[in-house]
């Protein structure tokens, strides 16, 4: 018996982490810079310019990690999918190629 994942639902998992990836500037980090621009514009502190640079790095630096890490998630389901199939497949030729038969196995 085959394992029972639909392909479709693997290309959606994987697409809904590619979208993440996709939206990741856009969506999730605009806010934190709207935040930080109006921080700065509010304040002439040298503190808090020095502040702005620390966390351009900070989003930069975690910006590549969200995206490492999510480009792994998605080679691990396609991955995991793929060896599943190849076990399958295996495990069913194996089957295939007992000498026994069907009868004698079910006691017959």
């Amino acid at each position: 018996m085959a394992t029972k994942f639909s392909q479709t639902q693997i290309d959606t998992a994987a697409g809904k982490h590619q979208d993440f990836i996709n939206t990741l500037e856009d969506t999730h980090l605009r806010a934190l810079r709207t935040e930080i621009a109006n921080t700065l514009a509010s304040s002439g502190s040298k503190v808090t310019t020095a502040l702005d640079q620390v966390c351009e790095e900070w989003i930069t630096q975690m910006k590549q990690g969200v995206i490492t890490n999510m480009n792994g998630m998605i080679k691990a389901i396609r991955s995991a999918a793929a060896d599943q199939t190849e076990m399958d497949l295996t495990s069913a030729r194996d089957i295939t190629n007992l000498s026994m038969s069907s009868s004698s196995f079910l006691g017959g």
